[in-house]
């Protein structure tokens, strides 16, 4: 079995594929990518379609919240690891909140103009969060500690362990899906229009 769709999920790495092929569809242009929309579909992109097609955003706002979150218990079981000075920790501890809120604003950026890198930077990071979860727990593990503090310490993994099982359902349920193939179509429907009017303004 795929290590890969254990973790990520069959239906998120079927979006990742998808993506893959309307990029390619979109890079090569021509008839294969007219054939994906019509006039009438490319006349109708104003507010009101817009505001009626639309599926609910709000699964994409859950992930990067999740993944965010997730990335600093990681991290500052691995500093604490070191045993180093308060100061030294505490800046390390919130070093890698700034890298990570950079990151994860182009999330949404991606994804809402229908770009594969949206979903790209989603696998990654959520791969760095398991990541930074087991490195985090094995040193807590190997680490000489009292029976109270290891237990302490593991109910954290295990918190973490629940955010990262609720970041893949949401990054695998249907309504991302929806969001993801509805601002694909809407890509392709404005790529083809593009492509279009290229054709009528050659053909002049």
């Amino acid at each position: 079995m795929n290590i890969t769709r254990v973790l990520l999920g069959a239906q998120f790495l079927r979006l990742i594929d998808e993506g893959k092929q309307t990029d390619c569809l979109i890079k090569n242009g021509g008839t294969a990518l007219l054939k994906k929309s019509t006039p009438e579909q490319e006349n109708a992109l104003n507010l009101q379609w817009l505001k009626r097609s639309r599926p609910n955003p709000f699964s994409i706002g859950i992930i990067v919240m999740l993944l965010a979150a997730s990335t600093p218990w990681g991290w500052a079981s691995i500093i604490y690891y070191f045993n180093l000075p308060v100061e030294v920790s505490s800046i390390l501890c919130l070093s890698i909140i700034p890298f990570a809120g950079i990151y994860v604003t182009f999330i949404p950026y991606g994804i809402g103009r229908g770009y594969t890198s949206g979903l790209i930077l989603i696998r990654y990071f959520y791969l760095f969060n398991i990541l930074l979860s087991l490195t985090g727990t094995f040193l807590i593990i190997i680490q000489p500690a009292e029976f109270y503090q290891l237990m302490r310490e593991l109910n954290t993994f295990l918190l973490q362990l629940f955010i990262l099982c609720l970041c893949r359902y949401a990054i695998n349920s249907n309504s991302f899906y929806r969001i993801i193939s509805f601002l694909r179509t809407l890509r392709l429907i404005l790529e083809a229009k593009k492509e279009r009017e290229l054709l009528q303004n050659s053909s002049k």
